[in-house]
């Protein structure tokens, strides 16, 4: 098993699942780490300018500064007619980068200079308390507005698995059961017929939840499951309680080897340290 962190979560997968890709955000500000593999900061940095050029932003619409010293950064505009200014930053770390983009009205770079500031002045590498963002963790205070999604793929056993946490301003009743049922007609008007294993509450690491599992068997297609484990989140924007999306997918007849994968998955679930 291989220990993983995600937002304000740890949990455990199989070695033979592959990380395929991860997305945070905090303060609206979307931040991620990349190894720098024995590669330059400053190739790194202008691969990244040449392909923020390459989007046909007008040179007059783009200006080069620096968060700090050593810590370069870029503001870009690309709809003219949009006062909007998207930044790009990147910081050097001791083996890899600290990579930060927000989004916000045009006229407030200075505003946005010290968003991003205090944003990276939080990062920590390898610790286990705070916000996780892949190598290292924000440590600053939490955000009412936190986002954190990852996905994995086992090639042998074709399956994917997403994870999935959204702090909330209010709670939503929607449950991801709920486009299946209201799917039924039109699904076996397609000669699509589904099979509900599982819907029910379910409390995962203290949080009450609802699971959902379905087969669904399609016309010369091998028959699939997904399995959903939702927890719909606490209002008032709690980074601790956020709403939670688990979800499971692949071939029916995996589903055995896989059932006990989810349940260590599951089990393992926990909040990490404030």
């Amino acid at each position: 098993m291989k220990q993983m962190s995600l937002g304000r979560f740890n949990f455990s997968l199989p070695k033979e699942f592959d990380l395929v890709g991860r997305h945070q955000s905090i303060y609206h500000v979307a931040v991620e780490t990349v190894p720098l593999q024995d590669k330059s900061p400053d190739d790194l940095w202008h691969k990244r300018i040449e392909k923020i050029k390459a989007k046909k932003v007008f040179s007059k619409m783009l200006w080069e500064t620096e968060v700090h010293p050593g810590f370069p950064a870029v503001f870009y505009q690309e709809d003219p007619s949009v006062p909007r200014v998207t930044l790009e930053a990147q910081k050097t770390l001791e083996n890899h980068l600290l990579i930060l983009k927000y989004e916000g009205k045009k006229g407030m770079e200075k505003d946005i200079l010290r968003l991003i500031s205090i944003t990276a002045g939080g990062y920590k590498k390898g610790t286990s308390k705070g916000f996780n963002i892949g190598v290292g963790s924000l440590t600053s205070k939490p955000s009412l507005n936190e986002h954190a999604r990852i996905r994995f793929k086992n090639k042998a056993l074709q399956t994917e698995v997403s994870i999935d946490t959204q702090t909330v301003g209010r709670v939503s009743t929607h449950h991801p059961l709920d486009d299946v049922s209201n799917d039924i007609k039109d699904l076996a008007l397609q000669g699509i017929k589904l099979k509900v294993l599982k819907d029910k509450k379910r409390t995962v690491a203290d949080f009450p939840g609802f699971e959902g599992l379905v087969i669904f068997d399609v016309p010369d297609e091998e028959p699939f499951f997904i399995y959903t484990w939702f927890f719909h989140g606490e209002a008032g924007g709690n980074s601790f309680k956020p709403k939670i999306l688990i979800k499971v997918t692949g071939p029916a007849k995996h589903l055995e080897p896989v059932t006990g994968i989810l349940e260590n998955l599951l089990n393992s679930l926990h909040v990490r340290s404030e």
